[in-house]
């Protein structure tokens, strides 16, 4: 998971990323990816459904994550 969160940061630090598409999809994928990782037979059972809500959730806890 404090992988995952490195991400967010770096990745959601750009002007204006929750509007440019492309970039939101590149996030949720480099997540999906890192739950497909996890070898946690939960999270890669669901690892789509769970990217998409990490996704949902850093968006409105943007503030939180860059500072």
């Amino acid at each position: 998971m404090t992988r995952i969160v490195k991400i967010l940061q770096e990745t959601i630090d750009i002007i204006d990323f929750w509007k440019k598409q492309i970039e939101v999809k590149k996030l949720r994928g480099n997540i999906d990816t890192e739950l497909l990782l996890s070898n946690i037979p939960a999270l890669i059972e669901r690892h789509e459904r769970i990217a998409v809500e990490i996704v949902k959730l850093a968006e409105r806890r943007h503030k939180d994550l860059i500072s």
